[in-house]
């Protein structure tokens, strides 16, 4: 079953403005989803970039381990009352979202917003990589929503 899920500021398949950007503020975008599936428990965003120059480059992994969160709000670490996630380490080693900051000269790269509706609550760790979410949500997968931007520098 697929999840509803827009990335607000830009299409789907658009140019991503260059405010959630490392060209820009490289702030989040607000992300807001409908589901429909009962069996759906948790959700969790992983965004990417297939298009890297050394394979998929993770930028963004946060999980809700409850379902009464459907949005994100833009720029959410400004947001205190915006409660309730954890956050997974992205390829820059860090936690938090980072943008599209592809290397100058190599075209449009491709960012994947892909939102998976889970049938559990998961004991996903803070800093976890996204081979290790990947693993554990593998059999858990009740619904998924992908949206997608590009950019290049």
């Amino acid at each position: 079953m697929a999840l509803s899920i827009v990335v607000s500021g830009f299409e789907n398949g658009a140019e991503i403005p260059q405010k959630y950007t490392c060209m820009g503020n490289d702030i989040s975008p607000e992300v807001n989803w409908d589901f429909e599936d009962e069996r759906t428990k948790s959700f969790i965003l992983i965004m990417d970039d297939p298009d890297a120059p050394r394979g998929t480059f993770t930028h963004w992994i946060i999980y809700f381990p409850d379902t009464i969160i459907r949005i994100i709000p833009e720029d959410y670490k400004k947001h205190s009352d915006f409660k309730g996630y954890i956050e997974g380490r992205n390829d820059f080693g860090l936690t938090g979202y980072r943008g599209p900051c592809p290397p100058p000269g190599h075209g449009y790269h491709r960012y994947f917003f892909r939102l998976y509706g889970l049938n559990e609550a998961l004991p996903i760790r803070e800093e976890s990589s996204s081979i290790e979410i990947l693993t554990k949500i593998r059999g858990r997968i009740t619904e998924q929503g992908t949206y997608m931007g590009r950019f290049k520098r």
